[in-house]
């Protein structure tokens, strides 16, 4: 599942550089329908990629029952989810909630001497998920009794 987000998070980027460079001032008729093709085929790709994503968590049921317990946090949608479920080590190698938020990069401070499997993780792809997620939980408290009983 790691390959399909590393697919997801390079079509997000070449989706959004083509929106970009459209909304840019492209003024030629020509090169406006190229432009427009582009991101159409991106967008369908995200579609394809979605749906891959949805039917793998689907087929393995320790990954389905995580993901529903992700899905029982407001806030917290598909996307999410994915990147969470793709992105973390189980608990063999994230032993507390402070390990995850140093293998996230949030805080690589707190990487203790004890744990040497943990490295620095400083990837938006997975940094900017897990921030959404604690402002999630911070913002919906029940989050953390949730996500406690998947026993991170």
């Amino acid at each position: 599942m790691g390959e399909l987000q590393t697919i997801r998070s390079g079509i997000i980027a070449g989706l959004t550089e083509w929106k970009n460079r459209k909304n840019s001032g492209i003024v030629d008729a020509e090169a406006q329908a190229l432009a427009d093709a582009t991101i159409s085929h991106f967008t369908s790709q995200l579609g394809a990629v979605d749906k891959a994503i949805a039917l793998t968590i689907d087929n393995d049921c320790d990954l389905q029952s995580k993901r529903d317990l992700l899905l029982s946090i407001s806030g917290v949608g598909e996307t999410l989810a994915g990147v969470v479920l793709a992105e973390l080590p189980g608990p063999d190698v994230l032993r507390s909630s402070a390990e995850v938020v140093a293998y996230a990069g949030l805080n690589p401070r707190s990487i203790s001497r004890e744990s040497p499997s943990i490295e620095r993780h400083t990837s938006p792809r997975l940094a900017t998920p897990f921030f959404a997620l604690h402002y999630t939980c911070w913002r919906y408290p029940p989050c953390g009794t949730i996500l406690r009983s998947w026993r991170w």
